[in-house]
């Protein structure tokens, strides 16, 4: 017998949930979990987010929503079934599920850029720039953040800002792509 198999042959559905390292073992044993333990919604939102790697936004929507019928203050299940919505491209929902990820978590950094983003891919610069702001204010270094602020400012016609910001990402993060592309436009 492979080692995989012997180890796999003890695994606990249960700790799948939580642990496993392959997506189908984790969203068999949340399932198995969920079976067992149905207003567990630590197993939905673990379901939903091994779904959301997949790609299976329904799915993880599906699963995002039941976290949020069994704890409505779960913000992380607001912010992932906005990223969710925000891939359908139904930006008003997406919207909607970040608002209240930061309403629940006003500290929430991911929540605040991912709406700047959303704002951003509708147009709607003001609220994307009030947004990325708030982002980067809560972690000053964080790449993705100061990248999102980096685009708001280039669509706002804030050239020097934008590669102020687009900087400071490549110094955390040199390989960052979106980085590179905006200082190549800039």
């Amino acid at each position: 017998m492979l080692l995989w198999q012997a180890v796999d042959a003890r695994a606990d559905p249960l700790e799948d949930c939580e642990q496993a390292q392959h997506v189908a073992r984790r969203i068999h044993g949340c399932t198995y979990r969920i079976h067992q333990f149905p207003r567990d919604a630590t197993a939905f939102f673990n379901r939903g987010s091994a779904h959301l790697s997949k790609g299976e936004l329904d799915r993880a929507i599906a699963d995002y929503t039941g976290v949020i019928q069994i704890d409505p203050a779960y913000s992380p299940a607001y912010y992932r079934r906005g990223i969710a919505y925000e891939s359908r491209k139904q930006f008003d929902q997406a919207l909607a599920d970040f608002s209240k990820a930061v309403e629940i978590h006003p500290r929430h950094g991911g929540a605040f850029d991912a709406r700047a983003r959303t704002y951003l891919k509708i147009n709607q610069h003001k609220p994307a720039l009030r947004d990325a702001e708030r982002a980067v204010s809560i972690d000053p270094f964080d790449a993705g953040f100061l990248d999102t602020r980096a685009q708001v400012y280039e669509a706002l016609g804030r050239t020097q800002e934008a590669i102020t910001d687009y900087r400071r990402a490549l110094s955390s993060n040199p390989s960052m792509k979106s980085g590179i592309d905006g200082l190549g436009r800039l």
